[in-house]
């Protein structure tokens, strides 16, 4: 796995201070859930349920979702907005996710 530095390096093409190594290992601490792709890159995500990504809410909520979901927020989903409102609560994340996968 990648330090968070050298991540960041490589993303978004910057030095980070310790400012934004601290957010981003805070994120990653956290749990949250993150399209951003130096969480992804350096979380270790151990879910207790077999093929799904586990990410715990603002409001204690603990949500899963499979690779394939995960993939599609990934693709659709790029507004910081967005990623908060999924983040406050069980509903929000679900309302999104919902909208994502309608036919």
């Amino acid at each position: 796995m990648k330090t968070i530095h050298k991540s960041i390096e490589e993303h978004y093409g910057i030095d980070p201070d310790i400012g934004l190594l601290e957010a981003y290992a805070n994120i990653l601490v956290s749990n949250r859930f993150s399209v951003d792709p130096v969480i992804i890159e350096n979380r270790s995500n151990s879910s207790n349920i077999p093929n799904k990504l586990e990410y715990t809410l603002e409001d204690g909520t603990i949500v899963a979702i499979d690779e394939e979901t995960f993939k599609m927020c990934d693709k659709y989903i790029n507004n910081n907005k967005v990623i908060t409102f999924m983040n406050e609560s069980k509903e929000n994340f679900m309302f999104v996710i919902n909208q994502l996968t309608k036919d």
